[in-house]
Formats: C-alpha cells, sequence, structure tokens
C-alpha cells in the first residue's frame, strides 16, 4: 500500500507453495503523514503455504496504528525450507499479527543465524515455531515467542510476589554468585545507593540502585563465569523494583572465555519490572548486561534481584540433599548435633559441651 486509503484487508491465501523468491511474502505500507488519509494491511489469513529457498520468508512492514498499519494478520500452518540463500524467515514490525510455523535446516544460512526478528516498532505480536529464542531477536515489546522446546511467558520467578512463592528461588543458581564467580561493574555511573552483591541473596529490599543513567554512557555489569562454566543455562533475568526500571536493557553471553558476544535479548523500550531471557548454553562463560534511562520521573533505576536456571546444577538458594557448598555459618540448637555413618554402618552423634570440646555419641 504506497498512498492514502490504499488497503489490502479481509484476504485468504491457502494451499500454496512459493519457492525461490526474493521474498516470499511482503505486506508493506509506506509511511503517510496525515493520519487522515491512512493506509492500512490487516486481517488477511494465510494458510498451508509452503516457502523453500527464498531470500526472506515472511516480512510485515509497516506500523502498529494508523496512518500505515500492518496489524492483525494471521499465518498458520506455515513450512519453512531454509536454503543458503535464506536470510531471514520473518521480519516484522506492526503489532497482534500471528505466525505458526515450521522452520527447517537452519544451518544451511549462509548469513547469521539470526532467522526472525521484530523490529522496535512491533508489540503483542504472537510467534510458534521450533525454534530456540538464541534465533530469534525481539526488539519490540510486549511480543511472545514460545516454541517446543520453551516458552518466553509464564516463568516463575525467584521472587516472592504479594504471596508465598519459593520455586523459582530453590531453582536459582546465581545465588551467592559474588563469591562464586567474578562479578562486576565495568563501566558506567557508579551506584547511588547498594551494592551488585544485594543482586544475588534472596532479600528482596537489597538492591543496587542508579539514578541518571544516560544512553551514551550506560551500566554495564559482567559475570565471569570462566573458572567453572555454568552447564546448560535455560534461563537468565532480572528483576527490578517496582517503578524503578531501566528503560534500555541489552544481555549478552559468550560462549567461550575469549568469544564474541551473543545478543540474547535487546529491549529498546522497557515498561516491565522484569526482563527473562530464554538464553540456551551447553557451557557459559559470561554474562554482560548493558542498562541506562528510565521508566519513571524519577529517573532511578533500581535492580533487586539478577538469576539464571540450569538443566544440569541445583539451585543454590538452599543446599541440596544431595549435597553442596555453603557460604555462610551454621547454627544448631543445644544438646543437637550431625549424625554421621561409618563404612560398616554405625552411626555417631557429634554434639558439644559447654567448654567447646566435640563429644562423640554412639547411636544405637
Amino acid at each position: 500500500c504506497q498512498k492514502a486509503w490504499d488497503y489490502i484487508s479481509f484476504f485468504q491465501v491457502k494451499f500454496i507453495q512459493i519457492k525461490n523468491f526474493q521474498t516470499a511474502i511482503y505486506l508493506k505500507t509506506e509511511y503517510i503523514n496525515d493520519i487522515n488519509t491512512p493506509c492500512w494491511i490487516n486481517a488477511n489469513v494465510f494458510q498451508s503455504i509452503f516457502i523453500d529457498g527464498c531470500g526472506y520468508g515472511i516480512e510485515v512492514d509497516g506500523n502498529s496504528d494508523l496512518p500505515n498499519e500492518s496489524s492483525g494478520n494471521t499465518f498458520h500452518d506455515i513450512q519453512v525450507q531454509c536454503r543458503q540463500q535464506t536470510k531471514k524467515v520473518i521480519r516484522c514490525s506492526g503489532a497482534y499479527n500471528t505466525f505458526d510455523c515450521m522452520i527447517w535446516d537452519t544451518y544451511r544460512m549462509s548469513s547469521e543465524q539470526i532467522v526472525i526478528e521484530f523490529s522496535s516498532n512491533s508489540h503483542r505480536n504472537y510467534l510458534f515455531s521450533n525454534l530456540l529464542s538464541t534465533t530469534i531477536v525481539d526488539k519490540g515489546q510486549y511480543n511472545v515467542c514460545k516454541s517446543t522446546y520453551e516458552e518466553s511467558l509464564r516463568i516463575q520467578l525467584p521472587i516472592t510476589l504479594n504471596k508465598p512463592h519459593l520455586i523459582g528461588n530453590q531453582d536459582d543458581i546465581l545465588v551467592n554468585a559474588q563469591q562464586k564467580y567474578i562479578v562486576k561493574q565495568v563501566s558506567g555511573k557508579v551506584p547511588y545507593g547498594g551494592n551488585l552483591a544485594n543482586c544475588f541473596n534472596l532479600i528482596d529490599e537489597q538492591s543496587v540502585n542508579y539514578i541518571d543513567v544516560p544512553d551514551s554512557n550506560p551500566v554495564v555489569i559482567e559475570l565471569d563465569f570462566t573458572k567453572k562454566p555454568i552447564q546448560m543455562l535455560n534461563c537468565f533475568g532480572m528483576y527490578f523494583g517496582w517503578g524503578e526500571s531501566a528503560k534500555k536493557i541489552k544481555i549478552e553471553y559468550a560462549l567461550s572465555a575469549t568469544g564474541n558476544w551473543v545478543i540474547a535479548s535487546d529491549v529498546p523500550l522497557n515498561v516491565g519490572d522484569t526482563i527473562i531471557s530464554n538464553m540456551k548454553a551447553n557451557q557459559l562463560y559470561k554474562v554482560r548486561i548493558t542498562l541506562s534511562g528510565y521508566s519513571q520521573d524519577h529517573k532511578r533505576f533500581r535492580i533487586n534481584r539478577i538469576f539464571a536456571r540450569s538443566s544440569m546444577e541445583n539451585g543454590n538458594a538452599w543446599l541440596a540433599t544431595t549435597g553442596g557448598r555453603m557460604f555462610g555459618d551454621i547454627e544448631i540448637e543445644a544438646s543437637k548435633g550431625i549424625i554421621m555413618k561409618t563404612a560398616s554402618g554405625v552411626k555417631w552423634k557429634v554434639t558439644i559441651n559447654e567448654a567447646g570440646q566435640l563429644i562423640t555419641t554412639k547411636i544405637t
């Protein structure tokens, strides 16, 4: 749609195959200055489409509202075969578009392995595919990306939100991270309150606080796991104070000690209190977080928690029954003790007397 009052609506396309085109399906509304003379592409249905070897599979180019709206289009039962010449399978601006697709053989692509991209102009689009989130760049707002492997929403947060909530806490592998790994701020304004160590405990009201951080000098925080890389990471995120969120947030990761940074999440206009990145890594060596701006007039943002989950490592909020490492003191009530078993199965109880001497008692 190129001029005022151009539109494509309530159009249906079904059961076709598109092969070796530059762009298989291209919906574009040209920018128009006057909202009183708009153009739009919406309410169209594409179903059972086979796309093979195209440079771009589906491109929705426009805005989420008038005067050049591209929204509310549905793409269902889409099968895409990637080839060497394939650059992107989906590029989307606009809003309320839905994509339900299977995407095959992305390893054949000669370009970077970013297969799907939602622009900063996009919001509230829905994607269901067979791809991991590491192949998807979402620069928009409230887009939902789900797959047969993972979901980008409905993840239990490791924080108590107005009611008892322990599932996330017990899974958080970054509790006491400052004692196990290298955690530091590498650039940007210094905090006006708190410290980074506060982001890795279970006390909600302890935090690290920043004020009026410009985009030109963002706060950059690095977590270095090189001495003991995290195995099978499947979730990384951070939780801000209520109404005290950074506006721009970028999360990157490295898969080796000297490897390149890979973008996991890039949020240019954050309005929420929680950022979750479903990054996947067999071995995670580093994470870098870049933050700037603010969401409220007070110009502050406050990080309450930085958390992660692994498919191979126990959470560190509590000591697992399988054992682990403690970072604090243990206090045992009087007359109570520790029971240990010998190789032959005999149990001994270890207690302490008033003189500070350890007493062993055989348990029959």
